[in-house]
């Protein structure tokens, strides 16, 4: 359980130091992004690329680290959950 919880923190630590380089990177370049445009396919995240093909490379990789954090934060978060309930219903006994 506290291998989880450590995972849980290092991974965040990890994707959140990643995240804010590249956020930097493209705020000093002047480009303004929302998460709602790196989340949602469709024509908003199409457009912002297209406005910036120089930084199409750094923008799709934020995007990809922003979903893998949120990707890694609900698995370890269930593993979490589920080892915590085992623990509260007797199917495991602390040690």
């Amino acid at each position: 359980m506290i291998l989880l919880v450590a995972a849980l923190l290092v991974t965040n630590i990890y994707y959140r130091i990643k995240v804010l380089k590249l956020s930097r990177k493209l705020s000093r370049s002047k480009i303004e992004i929302s998460p709602k445009m790196l989340f949602q396919p469709g024509s908003e995240k199409e457009d912002l690329l297209n406005r910036y093909p120089g930084h199409r490379k750094d923008i799709l990789q934020l995007a990809s680290y922003m979903k893998q954090s949120m990707r890694t934060f609900i698995v370890l978060l269930a593993a979490i959950l589920l080892i915590a309930w085992l623990f509260n219903n007797g199917w495991i006994n602390p040690i």
